[in-house]
């Protein structure tokens, strides 16, 4: 690469120069370590990409699971929002009244009004109001 051209170009002129065996030695062991420096920083960067490629598909897995989190949860909402507004729009639409049996107090108790009586009332005069609309 880049990194061994400038040296290799400045061996080559200072040999052009006329600069004897001394420089070739000085210059070899240079680019001996410049190579071991490249295989150390190649090496580093592989252990480097199978740490990042590790972190991809974990952080991928997670996107994943997050989305289907998000998704399922908006799902669940709008399912118990309809089913709200079919129960509202059904009340709202609903002509029928339920009058359930409650207790009457004691003194209308005594005088045989109790609740279902009274509910039955209720009931009955509701029926004919709705007839006579």
């Amino acid at each position: 690469g880049d990194g061994l051209a400038a040296p290799a170009a400045q061996v080559l002129a200072l040999r052009r120069a006329g600069h004897g065996r001394e420089l070739d030695e000085d210059t070899r062991a240079f680019l001996r370590k410049q190579g071991r420096m490249i295989d150390i920083q190649t090496e580093h960067l592989h252990e480097q990409r199978d740490l990042i490629l590790r972190n991809l598909r974990l952080r991928s897995w997670r996107e994943t699971f997050q989305l289907g989190t998000q998704v399922f949860v908006a799902l669940a909402a709008a399912f118990f929002g309809l089913c709200l507004v079919f129960m509202v729009v059904g009340a709202l639409r609903s002509r029928t009244v339920i009058v359930e049996a409650f207790d009457a107090p004691p003194a209308l108790a005594s005088s045989g009004l109790t609740g279902k009586v009274v509910a039955s009332a209720l009931l009955d005069q509701l029926t004919r109001l709705q007839s006579a609309t």
